[in-house]
């Protein structure tokens, strides 16, 4: 019986020793750490504008001014408007421009109590010289932007002239 147990012991510690390596189990798996998630810092109101408005297609974005400490909010977007085949479709492009600016602001979850969309455009004068001078300045309040139909393709941008708060136009557009 003595040998029994001794030899019970023997394996016991052998197999125990056989398990453990420098104090540590052999055969555990080892720990992993997680990764702590690192929180993005949260976008501000203008970055999100700023970022929307880079998406259109019909003028680019000169720059984007505007009151983003407390709602409502305020914008104005300054765009260079892009040559067409004819005088009308450029002038169309541009109203485009416009709409595509105004349902960028009003797809945002923020409220702006007044949305102000400027297009350049060169101009040249009777001597030949060429300008970006402003062709389109207006002016949208935050009941005009709310009373646009939710899909932008049923608003016709041809009457943005007539739905805005401001609205003016240089003359040679008419020409």
């Amino acid at each position: 019986m003595k040998r029994i147990l001794l030899l019970t012991a023997i394996i016991l510690l052998l197999v125990g020793c056989v398990r453990y390596k420098d104090g540590k189990p052999v055969n555990e798996p080892e720990k992993k750490e997680e990764p702590v998630a690192i929180e993005e810092p949260k976008e501000t109101p203008e970055e999100k504008t700023n970022k929307a408005l880079k998406e259109n297609k019909y003028a680019d974005v000169i720059s984007v001014n505007g009151q983003f400490e407390a709602e409502p909010y305020t914008v104005h977007v300054e765009l260079q408007g892009q040559e067409s085949l004819t005088t009308n479709m450029t002038v169309k492009s541009m109203k485009l421009a416009i709409r595509e600016v105004l349902y960028s602001v009003k797809g945002l979850d923020l409220k702006f109590s007044n949305v102000g969309v400027s297009v350049k455009y060169p101009l040249t004068d009777q001597y030949g010289n060429s300008n970006d001078e402003f062709v389109i300045k207006s002016n949208f309040g935050a009941e005009t932007i709310g009373k646009m139909n939710k899909d932008k393709n049923k608003l016709d941008a041809d009457n943005l002239p007539v739905i805005a708060d401001e609205w003016w136009e240089h003359p040679a557009l008419s020409k």
